[in-house]
């Protein structure tokens, strides 16, 4: 039997050291034991530590080092988030997948089908997510 395949999805900037990029180092060593992990995040090269915990990529189009509530609220926001809803809409549905949102935004555009398994992180107030 195969192992299950977790998408991680996440538009944080890896590079930049935070308390939510701390805890995904802690806790995707853990996962990657039990699934093959393959992120799903901004465009650009992954910083050394996080490189080996994905066997794959798929690139959102948010550029490297964007600040994404800026580039959100932008005047373009509205295709910009556009462009990533459709590009998470490609990602693969079976039972062998999992999509793993770090946000309520993100889940929920990730989740266009009702036969997808989505799960959400959320780890504040929902007013807090969605800033």
């Amino acid at each position: 039997m195969s192992r299950p395949h977790l998408f991680f999805i996440t538009l944080e900037d890896l590079h930049r050291i935070s308390g939510q990029t701390a805890r995904y180092l802690r806790y995707l060593p853990y996962l990657r034991r039990y699934v093959d992990l393959t992120l799903v995040g901004r465009e650009g090269e992954l910083p050394e530590a996080f490189a080996p915990l994905f066997g794959g990529r798929v690139d959102l189009p948010l550029p490297p080092g964007a600040g994404v509530g800026r580039w959100i609220v932008h005047p373009l926001g509205p295709m910009r988030l556009a462009a990533i809803r459709r590009a998470l809409g490609r990602l693969p549905s079976s039972s062998e997948t999992v999509l793993y949102a770090d946000s309520v935004l993100l889940a929920a555009m990730a989740s266009p089908s009702p036969h997808r398994l989505v799960v959400t992180e959320v780890n504040g107030a929902m007013s807090e997510e969605f800033r």
